[in-house]
């Protein structure tokens, strides 16, 4: 398995780079694609049997994995270039 790139941070405002197996990032994502798919039920009117894929066609939704790792990416950029700063409540 070919392994997923996935940005963190440590306990200062530093962005790493961790590499995890496609299993673990693929298990991680699960639980928010059943998130995504019971929302786009919900807002679109579709039965529960509706097949999630064909949800995201029909309402132009990115798979989950690949709108988190988008999401991932563009974060690990702001930080890299000064525009986000996480907040320490």
């Amino acid at each position: 398995m070919s392994p997923v790139h996935v940005y963190y941070t440590n306990s200062g405002n530093d962005v790493q780079l961790m590499l995890i197996n496609r299993f673990k990032a693929c298990a991680n994502c699960k639980s928010f694609a059943a998130i995504q798919k019971r929302a786009a039920c919900l807002t679109s009117g579709a039965f529960k049997t509706t097949a999630a894929e064909a949800l995201n066609v029909e309402l132009h939704l990115p798979p989950i994995s690949v709108h988190m790792n988008r999401l991932v990416k563009e974060t690990a950029c702001d930080y890299e270039q000064g525009r986000y700063s996480p907040s320490h409540d």
